[in-house]
């Protein structure tokens, strides 16, 4: 019988994702990458992190705050322990969605739009960003005609 191995999932920070589609996307003339926002929170707020998380974290993993420091912490109280005032549920129980933001730039085609959005979607795909929004003054991407 062969035994499977895991791969050991990192966690990969949203500042480095953001750097990490900053280089992708680095000579692109139609985006800038901003920032990844959080959207569709269920609940209403993200997990909270209180001094007694940060204090558990000092205790029991050298400072280092990660969701699987969080769920330890919560077993060894034995209850949800999000900061938010009145929510009790554990950490597993708190979902979002993440939107990689990007700045248009100028009016993009649309399949200029996508072909570089295809260029960061391994990326985006890899570390769970559900997908990406757009932010402009005045430009939009433009309907594809019926020549396309």
């Amino acid at each position: 019988m062969t035994r499977q191995r895991h791969k050991k999932k990192v966690h990969v920070s949203n500042e480095q994702i953001e750097n990490s589609a900053r280089n992708h996307l680095k000579d692109s003339v139609y985006f800038e990458v901003l920032t990844i926002e959080c959207f569709n929170l269920n609940p209403n707020h993200l997990y909270t992190i209180t001094d007694k998380h940060v204090a558990y974290a000092a205790d029991q993993a050298g400072g280092k705050i990660s969701d699987g420091v969080m769920r330890a912490f919560e077993d060894t109280e034995g209850k949800g322990m999000c900061g938010h005032k009145g929510c009790d549920l554990r950490i597993d129980a708190h979902h979002h969605d993440r939107v990689l933001m990007l700045r248009l730039k100028q009016d993009v085609p649309n399949k200029e739009a996508a072909r570089e959005i295809m260029r960061i979607k391994p990326l985006l795909e890899k570390n769970n960003v559900e997908g990406t929004g757009f932010v402009s003054d005045n430009f939009k991407i433009l309907p594809m005609n019926e020549n396309d």
